[in-house]
């Protein structure tokens, strides 16, 4: 995240489009892996706005860095919320329409980690079930 100020997002209704890469889809759904972030992603996990770029445009613009995606899914804000978790604006050089959903825990000890971590897992199958109820948002003719 850029900077100190975090603003979290208020619009309920805006969605937040998810890049699903070619290995993370099962049977044409997305995994529930994609919705939570990586070791190397200090817990935020990325999204882009709706309101900055449509699902197609916010593939458009992943690729373009050289990544690969198939298809982009996405939850809105309000199911963020819903969920516990709050995403916040973090616009980069490349891309006004990035954001991230904060999983960061509090905690102090290992256990309350070990805890922490599976509320993560759980948040993550919520996110992914409320995408796959939503349904695909952008499919890539040929994944890149």
């Amino acid at each position: 995240m850029s900077g100190n100020s975090r603003v979290a997002l208020k619009d309920v209704d805006e969605l937040l489009h998810r890049q699903v890469h070619p290995a993370m889809r099962v049977d044409g759904r997305p995994s529930s892996e994609i919705f939570i972030p990586r070791p190397s992603d200090a817990g935020l996990l990325s999204v882009d706005r709706s309101s900055k770029a449509s699902a197609e445009e916010a593939w458009r613009r992943y690729v373009a860095s050289e990544l690969k995606s198939a298809e982009v899914w996405s939850v809105s804000v309000g199911e963020v919320i819903e969920v516990e978790l709050t995403a916040y604006e973090d616009p980069l050089d490349t891309n006004d329409a990035h954001c991230v959903i904060d999983f960061n825990p509090t905690f102090e000890t290992a256990t309350e980690y070990k805890a922490q971590k599976k509320k993560a897992n759980r948040f993550a199958v919520a996110l992914a079930g409320k995408a796959k109820t939503r349904g695909v948002s952008f499919v890539a003719l040929q994944p890149e």
